[in-house]
Order: structure tokens, then C-alpha cells, then sequence
């Protein structure tokens, strides 16, 4: 038990075994009580003496009045942690708070359905023709068609060659099944006669005189022969030496062009238009004024290019420059323009010839940007110029 207590301490009162009386009440030393015991129906005082509840005793007669209460004293220690109690109502829901920032952007997600397919679009123009492929194998026989009617009969043939004497000493004549008298082969032709015909004929200088001799091939005033492949040697075509970097002229030579040929850089124009070509109403797109002009040239062993031609009639506006294909169909550039305009003569910058075009390709000379009122004049003699 703890120490003297002074008067007025509070404490707190327990209920025990000794004295069931009394429980679970605060008070000060020396404060009264009043009990009721309800079975005995009496009431008993008790006073507090000291600080256990142990101290709770029944006030003697003749006690003097309860004394008036001591100051408070100092507060006991805290008491240990109760219960946790009930939760209690939820609150009132506050207002909603300003919008975080954006989070970090999650993964894809997986792909969706394929849509719908849409509907057809129109047809497009048609494709530029390509080239012509290889010639297929050939098909199977056909059947034999019906027998035609018989022709004409044709011309007698040339008499044969007299065949071997019959033996014996002449030819027996049939007349009606009934053989006659022995015939001499004497009575028919004299001896060596057709031996001495062959031979004149032999001997003859042109005994055919409507076809001409093989020995006539190949030379003077006869006929030209064929190479391996059926074309005509170019030293039957002309006098001096066919190559790359000669023509042939209108006195059947082969001669260099002027300005160009040998010395490893050849040089050479190539002609495209035979006279004045007028592009009438020329437009913006390439317009060619006469494909009769087209020319075609190696470019394999050339270099570089450049167009060169005369305006008769200027435009304000257009120009025109060379073209080439491999197909007659797709059309590449070849040169850089020439403005028609001012009329004069002109001359195309001189440029690399295209990758492309270093092949046996075809050329052309077309019109371009121009108003599509204008009649622009190119005189004959436009060509390009390849080194």
C-alpha cells in the first residue's frame, strides 16, 4: 500500500470482497457516504481513511459534521489506454481537388479490328504499252483442212535427157494392139545428133539468159551476196571503211562526218526534222510535230549530248528539246531546252548523256510550255549533237 495519503486526495474506490458496498467511486480521505443496504433496509455511512478501497469503515455515532472539502489535489497519473471506440459517422464528402498532371503514357494496346473494306475507286488511266515479250513456242498442227479443188494443169515440163538405146536393131510401131515390122532407130534420128545438141548447149556463153549465174554474185554489174546474217557486207555497199564513226554517203563511201570521227572521240549529229515544223496551239505537255522526223542512233560509245536548231517563228513562250526511248512508247529526256523565244539560231547546253539512253535508242524532237495559242516555227535541220 502507498503512503499516508493527506485529506482530500482524490482516489479511486474498487469494490472488494471485504466491504461489496462500495465500488467504482472517486472520493477524498475522510468523505462521508450513505449506503442503503437493501436486503437489511438500513442505511450505513461510511468514511473514507485511507487511500486504499480497502479504507471505507462506518462512521461512529456522535461524528462531527463532514469537514468542507480540501483543495483539489495533483492529478494522478494517466490512467491506461481504454478501448477503441466505435467508428464513427462518415463525414461530409469535400470538394473535389484540382486535376493531378498527366500521368505517363501507358503501352499500345493491341490492334484493332481490320475496318471495312471501302468501296472500289474508279479505274485508272491506262498503263504506257510495255515492250514485246519473246515470241511464245509454237502452237500444236492443226488439223488437215478438207482436200481443195484440183488446179489447172500446169505447163509441159522440159524434155528429159534421151534415155538408154533399146536393145536389138530398130522399134516395133503398135498401131490398134497390132505390131508392126521392125522400125531402124537409124529412120528416127541420125547417129549423134542429141550428144552434139548437149554439147552446144553446154558450151554456150548464157544459155539462160532469164536468170542470172552464181558467178555473177559479188561482182560488177551483177548481184549482191548476203553474210551469215542475211545482211549485205558494207564493202558491197560502199568504198572505204564502215565503221562507228563513219557514214555513208550519196557516192556510196564510207566517210568521217565533218567536225568529228576517229581519234577515240567520235562526233556526230543526228538530224531530227527533214523541214519547217510548225507546233500549232503548242500546250504545256510534250508535243511532237511530225513523228516522220524520228532517227535512230547508237549512243553506247558516246559522251555527251547537246540540241542545236533554228526558230523561224518565235513564241513567247515553249521551248522545245530532244527526247529518246527504247520502246517507241516510254519517253525520257535527252538534251535541256531551247526557249523559242527570241527566233534565232540556238544551242542546248552541252550535258552528260543519260545512263539510259547509252543504248541503240530512238530520238525525237518535241514542243513544251507553251500557252496553247501560239504556232511556234522550227526550221529543217534541227539535231542533236552527241561527242
Amino acid at each position: 500500500m502507498p503512503g499516508p495519503w493527506e485529506r482530500g486526495e482524490p482516489y479511486l474506490l474498487w469494490l472488494t470482497t471485504e466491504d461489496p458496498r462500495v465500488h467504482g467511486r472517486t472520493g477524498h480521505i475522510g468523505e462521508r457516504v450513505v449506503y442503503r443496504d437493501r436486503d437489511a433496509g438500513t442505511e450505513v455511512t461510511l468514511v473514507l481513511t485511507g487511500p486504499d478501497c480497502y479504507d471505507w469503515t462506518e462512521a461512529t455515532a456522535g461524528g462531527g459534521e463532514q469537514g468542507p472539502a480540501g483543495p483539489q489535489g495533483e492529478p494522478g497519473p494517466q490512467g491506461p489506454k481504454g478501448d477503441k471506440g466505435d467508428p464513427g459517422d462518415d463525414g461530409a464528402q469535400g470538394l473535389q481537388g484540382n486535376a493531378g498532371p498527366a500521368g505517363p503514357q501507358g503501352d499500345p494496346g493491341p490492334p484493332g479490328q481490320d475496318g471495312a473494306q471501302g468501296p472500289a475507286g474508279p479505274p485508272g488511266d491506262d498503263g504506257a504499252t510495255g515492250p514485246e515479250g519473246p515470241q511464245g513456242p509454237p502452237g500444236l498442227d492443226g488439223s488437215d483442212g478438207a482436200a481443195g479443188q484440183q488446179g489447172p494443169q500446169g505447163d509441159p515440163g522440159p524434155q528429159g535427157p534421151p534415155g538408154p538405146a533399146p536393145a536389138g536393131t530398130g522399134l516395133v510401131q503398135v498401131t490398134n494392139g497390132v505390131l508392126g515390122s521392125p522400125v531402124a532407130i537409124a529412120s528416127f534420128e541420125p547417129a549423134g545428133t542429141a550428144a552434139s545438141a548437149v554439147a552446144a548447149h553446154a558450151a554456150a556463153a548464157d544459155p539462160h539468159t532469164g536468170y542470172q549465174r552464181e558467178s555473177e554474185k559479188a561482182a560488177a554489174s551483177g548481184y549482191a551476196s548476203l553474210d551469215g546474217n542475211t545482211r549485205v557486207p558494207t564493202a558491197q555497199l560502199g568504198s572505204g571503211t564502215a565503221n562507228n564513226t563513219t557514214f555513208l554517203r550519196g557516192d556510196s563511201t564510207w566517210a568521217t562526218p565533218a567536225g568529228g570521227g576517229g581519234g577515240g572521240s567520235p562526233s556526230n549529229h543526228i538530224r531530227l526534222n527533214v523541214a519547217n515544223r510548225t507546233y500549232t496551239n503548242l500546250g504545256a505537255g510534250p508535243t511532237e510535230s511530225n513523228a516522220a522526223d524520228r532517227a535512230i542512233i547508237d549512243l553506247t560509245s558516246f559522251t555527251n549530248v547537246r540540241l542545236l536548231a533554228r526558230v523561224v517563228t518565235a513564241g513567247v513562250t515553249g521551248s522545245i528539246k530532244a527526247q529518246y526511248s527504247l520502246n517507241a512508247s516510254a519517253w525520257s529526256d535527252l538534251t535541256t531546252t531551247i526557249s523559242l523565244a527570241p527566233a534565232g539560231l540556238k544551242a542546248s547546253a552541252s550535258q552528260a548523256i543519260p545512263v539510259g539512253a547509252k543504248a541503240l535508242v530512238l530520238l525525237r524532237l518535241v514542243g513544251v510550255g507553251g500557252n496553247g495559242t501560239e504556232d511556234p516555227v522550227v526550221e529543217s535541220g534541227a539535231a542533236v549533237e552527241v561527242s
